[in-house]
């Protein structure tokens, strides 16, 4: 439990390290970016998104799976995959290029021969050696090197952007090239490693009723990873497809990205949080649900305070950090953002027990059919309200991840407690309603009710902790 835990905080903050670096260069960049190259880097990576699910096929589940089930041969499975897919990730970056071609935005035509090798040469050559390392060095518990590798390159990578954003003014191009720098420089040091540690060589000696077999494993579970295509990235895809102005796609785009910020928090609670959920839903005592219930109503009340202050105050945030007029028009955007990543803590215990029960073979009716609600929405709504429903298409898919779960009968039979998520809806609904008409007051007003906000939740909490043990 004490490594468990180790790990557990070690994958949780030291991803935040580059974060924070990336906020504190923020009034020093956003003078030399503009919403243009927001938009042209945006609908870019939304492209490359659409096809980087397909990048694995789903193998990353076989991999992980054969290293726990065959620990004396998994290399056998590993070589064999390897080879499989250096052949298949060729293919792919063709058809990224492809695709490239014909749908880079008016704005960065001119750079299209740059763009296209500094995108698919690291899918064909490097993404895969990251992969099997990073994997092996997660599955033998030795999250130092993953960790040490993720930081140091993030850095060289913020040196990259400040340098050639700053002093070279390139814009939007500064981000390809420190994506490329970054993917290359992870492929060179995994390339040591595995060849330092026998990770896996591609092997070619396979036969392709093999290679079915462990896709018979491996794709079933492409619905679930690929929605978060749908959620992250869909989006800009259909602005595009609707000739929305880059520039509004770049506000778009600023906003909602500094708005997943606010999920980093969301993400490292769903690995600290995890383990606490399967260890109790293990034990299958109404005690141990109660208190899994307990846990998430606190966690949830904070996230929610935490979005509520941060969404409300955002205007002068955005005012701090971001020294561009035509940027900070972005945090309407972010308020919202913030607000449906806030909200998401319900959907760990009903994704946790659903592992529990080995019905994880449900999580697609979550996931998957939440990035399509929100594509629906996003393909009806454009054309009336533009970006603004790409903004509400984010919340109402992200209630319907966070909710629908509660009413999956697999986990009714299996949950002996309520745990009374229509009251926890029409709350957060509420809550997100007040901070995004609050956004504009006064200041002077905006601190008496953070304060009174604060005392409310205080008592709200120890009552309601309470009444539910």
């Amino acid at each position: 439990m004490k490594k468990l835990l180790t790990h557990t905080l070690i994958y949780t903050v030291s991803p935040q390290i580059p974060l924070l670096i990336n906020f504190i260069l923020l009034p020093f960049l956003t003078p030399y970016l503009s919403p243009r190259d927001y938009g042209i880097y945006g609908i870019i990576l939304a492209y490359i998104g659409a096809i980087s699910g397909l990048k694995d096929l789903g193998f990353l589940t076989v991999i992980s799976g054969s290293f726990y089930k065959y620990q004396n041969r998994y290399r056998f499975i590993w070589d064999r995959i390897l080879g499989f897919l250096t052949i298949w990730t060729i293919i792919i970056s063709v058809f990224t290029g492809i695709l490239l071609f014909y749908c880079i935005p008016e704005g960065a035509i001119q750079n299209t021969f740059y763009i296209i090798p500094l995108i698919c040469i690291p899918i064909a050559f490097t993404d895969n050696i990251v992969m099997f390392g990073g994997r092996y060095f997660q599955l033998s518990k030795k999250p130092i090197i993953v960790v040490t590798t993720s930081i140091s390159i993030s850095i060289v990578v913020i040196a990259i952007n400040f340098y050639c954003i700053k002093i070279l003014h390139l814009g939007y191009m500064a981000w390809f090239i420190s994506l490329f720098s970054s993917q290359i420089l992870n492929g060179i040091i995994y390339l040591f490693l595995m060849k330092k540690y026998r990770i896996a060589y591609p092997s070619y000696n396979f036969s392709f009723r093999w290679i079915r077999r462990q896709l018979k494993i491996s794709l079933p579970t492409l619905p679930h990873f690929y929605s978060s295509y749908l959620t992250d990235f869909s989006d800009k895809v259909t602005l595009n497809f609707y000739k929305v102005d880059i520039r509004t796609i770049g506000i778009y785009d600023l906003g909602n990205t500094f708005g997943r910020y606010f999920n980093v928090m969301n993400s490292a609670y769903g690995i600290a949080g995890g383990a606490q959920y399967l260890e109790l839903y293990s034990k299958n005592t109404i005690e141990s649900e109660k208190e899994a219930r307990s846990n998430t109503y606190v966690i949830q009340f904070i996230f929610v305070s935490l979005g509520f202050i941060l969404s409300i105050w955002i205007k002068e945030v955005f005012r701090f950090l971001i020294k561009n007029e035509d940027l900070q028009s972005a945090y309407a955007i972010t308020a919202v953002i913030i607000m449906s990543f806030a909200t998401r803590i319900f959907y760990y215990p009903v994704a946790n027990k659903l592992i529990t029960i080995r019905a994880t073979n449900q999580l697609w009716k979550i996931s998957f059919i939440g990035g399509i609600i929100k594509i629906g929405i996003d393909i009806f709504f454009i054309p009336i309200i533009g970006i603004w429903a790409c903004v509400v298409s984010n919340f109402i898919a992200g209630l319907y991840t966070t909710f629908f779960g509660f009413t999956l009968n697999v986990f009714k039979r299996n949950t002996q407690i309520n745990y009374y998520p229509l009251y926890a809806l029409l709350g957060i609904i509420l809550i997100s309603l007040i901070s995004f008409l609050l956004k504009d007051i006064d200041i002077d007003l905006k601190l008496f009710l953070t304060l009174l906000f604060l005392s409310a939740i205080l008592f709200f909490l120890i009552k309601f902790n309470k009444h539910l043990h």
